[in-house]
């Protein structure tokens, strides 16, 4: 199983790129620009500590196993690809192929490992198999799922042959789903997926947290309330009877994502922590990182602000927020790799140093690394690691082959 970063996952070339990817579809829905949504749903959130006689994990990490050695194999460059118009994500499936995921024309392209163009899925319109605008993709087996943010219709295409197998209309518990509606998409199998909702940014009801549902790729809701877990942090702030909620950069993220062979991580970027799931939503072991979060000043703020987009006018945010954190987040992005490991993007040094952290699933710390200005990481598995870079406005994808080291040794 493998999922599209956005990062949102998503998540994609940088902190300030993450949170953008994250105001974009609000602003699509022509919410004001100042008021922005995280995921959310209502209800109780699991346990997100450990406790209870759930195994904490303590990872050490004063020394790390590996070090990492990268050889550069290809690239994926936007001047030479005409179909290819805005950078999304990119994921990779059982056989190599590499998909990069195009909002902004509501396609997913597809390449051979050798980065030869095959196939390009979806299409802007309103018939079967287009877009009004492509959110998420994801990919298992043989099925690749795309959602539509607008109509709330999960499309299916077969990726050997680039045939429509389905469309669904997502099914809704009630009517106030309506003002929550998925955003992101987690293939399980070839014929289910987890749907991720989007919080209201008009109402408090719920902001604490998040529920996850399990859809069959027809639509049709498999588990309501499969796992419910904490929201993320956001400035928050109400005035003129219109609350607001706007996440932004130095405020705690909180994200899901599958876990090879079955499960969920979850992680609440405030706290150095990450419980994993099995496939029924039961708690079954957290890792806990030795780390203390960075102080966080002015000076970060104004930073942040000043690299911020011109759209996004988080000077007000900021200065209309009900509270500010008084530390960083621990981590600024994660993700679990193909083969199982976690690959956690630390604020050692924010908001212009971060260290990649890479531990398996079990709590050992393989390798920690910069990365340089290879650019941003978007996926890895055992035997490669995939970087995107955006230069002179040009996306470019780029493969790394991956070889462990002994630390100490290259």
């Amino acid at each position: 199983m493998f999922r599209a970063s956005e990062k949102p996952s998503s998540q994609i070339t940088n902190s300030i790129g993450l949170a953008l990817k994250h105001y974009r579809f609000v602003a699509l829905l022509l919410f004001a620009v100042t008021v922005f949504a995280c995921t959310g749903g209502n209800g109780t959130y699991t346990q997100e500590d450990g406790s209870s006689g759930v195994d904490t994990i303590e990872v050490d990490s004063s020394e790390s196993l590996h070090k990492m050695v990268l050889e550069h194999q290809m690239t994926i460059n936007q001047l030479n690809e005409p179909h290819i118009q805005n950078f999304w994500g990119i994921y990779v499936d059982d056989d190599g192929n590499i998909y990069w995921q195009d909002n902004r024309i509501a396609k997913l392209h597809q390449y051979s490992p050798s980065g030869e163009y095959l196939h390009s899925f979806g299409d802007v319109g309103k018939g079967p198999g287009e877009f009004r605008y492509l959110e998420s993709s994801s990919i298992s087996g043989d099925a690749i799922i795309m959602l539509d943010a607008f109509s709330q219709i999960v499309h299916v295409f077969n990726r050997h042959t680039g045939n429509l197998l389905q469309s669904g209309v997502l099914e809704r518990e009630n009517v106030r789903d309506k003002y929550s509606p998925v955003h992101r998409i987690l293939a399980e199998t070839d014929t289910t997926f987890i749907g991720i909702p989007q919080q209201s940014a008009f109402s408090k009801a719920g902001k604490e947290s998040i529920s996850l549902h399990r859809y069959a790729t027809s639509g049709k809701i498999l588990d309501y309330r499969l796992l419910t877990y904490r929201s993320g942090e956001a400035l928050e702030s109400e005035s003129g009877g219109v609350y607001r909620r706007t996440p932004v950069s130095f405020t705690a993220k909180s994200e899901i994502f599958l876990i090879p062979g079955g499960g969920v991580i979850h992680s609440f970027a405030a706290e150095p922590m990450f419980n994993i799931y099995d496939s029924s939503g039961d708690i079954t072991r957290s890792i806990s990182l030795d780390f203390n979060p960075v102080k966080l000043t002015r000076e970060h703020i104004d930073t942040v602000i000043q690299n911020s987009h011109p759209m996004i006018d988080l000077e007000s945010a900021v200065r209309e927020a009900d509270h500010i954190p008084d530390r960083w987040p621990v981590w600024s992005e994660y993700f679990i790799s193909g083969d199982g490991n976690l690959w956690v993007k630390m604020n050692t040094n924010p908001p212009h140093e971060t260290e990649w952290w890479i531990i398996s699933l079990d709590g050992v710390l393989l390798a920690k690394e910069t990365f340089g200005e290879l650019g941003s990481v978007h996926y890895a598995n055992a035997e490669n690691v995939y970087f995107s870079t955006f230069v002179e406005e040009i996306h470019q994808v780029h493969r790394y082959s991956l070889e462990m080291t002994a630390a100490g040794q290259r």
